[in-house]
């Protein structure tokens, strides 16, 4: 299944985590903002409606390692299931800051678009 729209990325993540009500309400801004910091870092503008193959992966790390920080702080499960493994609370934070590494270190493979001027005096 391609996740090329930040609602099927939503979807994608609520499928795959058992989130509560609260954190999956606001899973979609939570992808929104990923797609926006995954946009300031490659300077490319990415549409909501059609994200590139390239850009999926790391939304989709930044935004789970986002929902797994609104989840620690809603509190309301000790246990958590991602993607069938069942995480204690205490491992939350670990686990977002891994993802967001594995994020990171996927934009690193992208690149950046950086643009240098010459002036001349």
């Amino acid at each position: 299944m391609a996740l090329n729209t930040t609602a099927l990325i939503a979807t994608h993540i609520v499928n795959t985590m058992s989130v509560s009500a609260a954190v999956s309400g606001t899973m979609i801004d939570l992808v929104e903002v990923a797609k926006n910091d995954v946009e300031q870092y490659t300077g490319q503008t990415i549409s909501s409606n059609s994200i590139g193959t390239q850009y999926q992966s790391p939304i989709i790390l930044f935004a789970k390692a986002d929902a797994l920080d609104h989840i620690q702080a809603d509190g309301t499960s000790a246990t958590q299931s991602i993607e069938g493994l069942s995480i204690g609370d205490s491992n939350l934070n670990e686990i977002a800051n891994n993802f967001r590494k594995q994020a990171q270190d996927k934009l690193k493979y992208i690149g950046r678009n950086v643009q240098v001027e010459r002036v001349l005096s």
